[in-house]
This record gives C-alpha cells, structure tokens and sequence, in this order.
C-alpha cells in the first residue's frame, strides 16, 4: 500500500512541475530591457451585463375633426454586446381600422408613417431617438377622414416590436 501511495504521490509531483508559470519576467539590475508589458483585458458575462430599454409612448388621443400628424416618439437606451443591435418597428394592428365603442359597425382608420423597422447600434444615450430623425419623432399617425361617421369614441392599436440581433459570431 504505501508503494502505491509513494507512487501516486511521485506521479502528483510530476505533473506539478509541469504547469507553467505565469509572472512576468522579473526586471533586475542584471537585465539588458528595463521594461515590461502587461495585457490589460476586460471580462464579462455574455448573460447579463449588457442590457436596453425601449420606451414607447403611452395612449394618444385625437381631437375630432384632427387629420393632422400625431407623434409617437419612442425613445432607446442600449448597451449590447459588440456587434448586437436592435430593430424597432411600429405597425398598425387590424390595418389601422378603429371601431367604435357604442356597440355599432361604424369605424375609422389611421395611417402610421415612420415605423418602418429602425436598427441601433450597440450603444444608445439615453431618449436616443432613430438615427438622422430631427426633433426626436420617430413614428407619426393620422386618422384619414371624419366625414359622414357619427361621433363618437374609436379605439385602435398600434404595435411595437423590438428584435434584438446578437453578434454575428455569437
């Protein structure tokens, strides 16, 4: 027993010897280079330290009779991984149709311009807004017409979508 043991622990011994050591080479006054380089390196958890938020408007009312532009403004702040980003877009639900609250068929219909998908790059301020877009407006909508509805209140819905892109060699 105690050979095996003698064994093992000069097999141990072996193997200690063999892992290399990582200092770096020490500067004397015997040395021909005075200087030395060390690699300063970052880590991170691929999980969780990158992150963002997209903050979209809340409910928008439209006076009756206003066909005029309304502002959807959303806004984006991101720290993705490098080579990540998002895509955000907005679409009207049901092709923009707005019915009526009162029970009946009657309904309305508003147009969306700018929600087509914007992409952002790895690291947005925060309220950025989309890239080359003046005054911070992003998405717009309109109701086409009010002629010949009854008034009324008319609901409809407008959807968001953010779709994050991983890096390309993740």
């Amino acid at each position: 027993m105690k050979k095996i043991i003698a064994i093992v622990m000069a097999l141990v011994m072996m193997m200690a010897v063999t892992v290399p050591a990582f200092a770096a080479d020490p500067i004397t006054n015997e040395s021909t280079n005075n200087s030395g380089t060390v690699n300063v390196t970052t880590k991170f958890d691929e999980n969780s330290d990158w992150s963002y938020t997209v903050t979209i408007p809340a409910d928008i009312q439209v006076q009756w009779g206003d066909t005029s532009e309304k502002d959807m403004t959303y806004s984006v702040e991101s720290q993705l991984l490098i080579g990540a980003s998002l895509d955000i877009s907005a679409v009207a639900d049901n092709n923009g149709e707005m019915t009526a609250s009162a029970g009946t068929t009657e309904t309305l219909k508003f147009n969306v311009t700018g929600g087509d998908a914007v992409n952002f790059k790895e690291v947005n301020e925060v309220n950025t807004t989309a890239p080359g877009v003046v005054g911070g407006t992003n998405v717009k909508v309109a109701i086409e017409t009010f002629d010949g509805k009854p008034v009324g209140v008319y609901a409809g819905t407008l959807t968001f979508t953010v779709v994050y892109n991983p890096p390309v060699n993740a």
